[in-house]
C-alpha cells in the first residue's frame, strides 16, 4: 500500500490501546531466604484499570498519549500537558473514543494536516466500523488492519513499545510509593494515586527517548512482562489483597540470604 500511494514515513502511523492499573506491583519480591510470603504495600487498587492509547509514526515521532478513565463525566482535574484525557463509563475505548482520538491526536500530528496518510492498527471492533472508516476518509487516511492473532508479530507498539512504557510507568509508581506525597482515608488506608499523578506517570514514561526505545531487556524479562500483561488483562490473575497490603509468593530466584 505504501508503494502504491507513496506515503511519507511521517504520514504512516500505528495506534493501539493498552491497559494500566492504579497500583503497579512488581512481579518479583526480595526477602530473607526461606520466607514463604511477603507483605507488599499498595493502595488496594491493583485491579482498578484505565486505558492508555499510544501512537507513533514510522519516522520515530511519538504522538500525545490519550488516557481513558472509568467515569461517567469528564474529570474536572487539571492534567499535565502532553496527555489528552477522556472518560468512559467502562474505562475503555469505543467508537466515539476512536473518532475523538482521530480528531484530537491523529489530525493534529506534526505536518499531518490534509496529507494522504496510512494508519496501521489491529482488528479491534471500534477500529473497523463503517463510521470510523468514514471518519478516516474525511482526513485522507487509509487504514491497514492487522489480522487477529498477528499483532504480536506485526504491530510496532505491541512488539517494541508497550513493555518499556509499562516498565517505566511502574518505576514512576515505585518512586511515588517510596517518597511521594500521599493522602489517607479516615480509616487510615492509603488512597490511590490521583488521576493527575497517573497521567504524569504516563507522560514521564512516554517522554523518555533512547531508554524507551532501547532493546536493553533480557529474553526472560520479556517473558515476565508477557505474564504481567496477562494479569493486567484479567487472565489467571486471582490473588488476595487488602487495602494497604499485598501478599505475594516469593520468587525463589530473587531470594537474598540475610547476614
Amino acid at each position: 500500500m505504501r508503494r502504491e500511494h507513496q506515503f511519507d514515513l511521517s504520514c504512516i502511523g500505528n495506534m493501539d490501546e493498552t491497559p494500566l492499573t492504579f497500583d503497579m506491583l512488581c512481579n518479583k519480591t526480595v526477602d530473607t531466604k526461606g520466607v514463604k510470603s511477603v507483605v507488599v504495600r499498595s493502595t488496594g487498587h491493583e485491579k482498578t484499570r484505565f486505558t492508555v492509547v499510544l501512537s507513533c509514526l514510522a519516522d520515530g515521532t511519538k504522538l500525545k498519549p490519550m488516557v481513558i478513565f472509568k467515569r461517567k463525566r469528564k474529570p474536572k482535574n487539571t492534567f499535565p500537558p502532553g496527555v489528552f484525557v477522556q472518560y468512559h463509563e467502562n474505562g475503555w475505548m469505543d467508537e466515539n473514543g476512536v473518532k475523538l482520538w482521530i480528531d484530537k491526536i491523529w489530525k493534529k500530528r506534526p505536518g499531518g494536516a490534509n496529507r494522504p496518510s496510512l494508519l496501521v492498527w489491529d482488528a479491534f471492533g471500534s477500529h473497523i466500523t463503517e463510521a470510523t472508516t468514514s471518519h478516516l476518509n474525511r482526513c485522507d487516511t487509509k487504514a491497514a488492519v492487522i489480522p487477529g492473532g498477528l499483532t504480536s508479530i506485526f504491530q510496532p507498539l505491541d512488539v517494541s513499545l508497550h513493555k518499556p512504557l509499562k516498565d517505566h510507568v511502574r518505576q514512576e509508581w515505585n518512586k511515588w510509593m517510596l517518597n511521594g506525597q500521599k493522602s489517607y482515608t479516615v480509616g487510615g488506608f492509603m488512597r490511590a494515586p490521583s488521576l493527575e499523578l497517573l497521567c504524569q506517570f504516563v507522560v514521564n514514561a512516554w517522554d523518555k527517548d533512547d531508554i524507551l526505545w532501547a532493546n536493553n531487556e533480557q529474553e526472560e524479562d520479556n517473558q515476565a512482562s508477557s505474564e504481567t500483561d496477562e494479569c493486567e488483562e484479567g487472565i489467571d490473575c486471582e490473588h488476595d489483597s487488602i487495602p494497604g497490603e499485598h501478599v505475594s509468593d516469593v520468587d525463589e530466584s530473587c531470594q537474598v540470604t540475610a547476614t
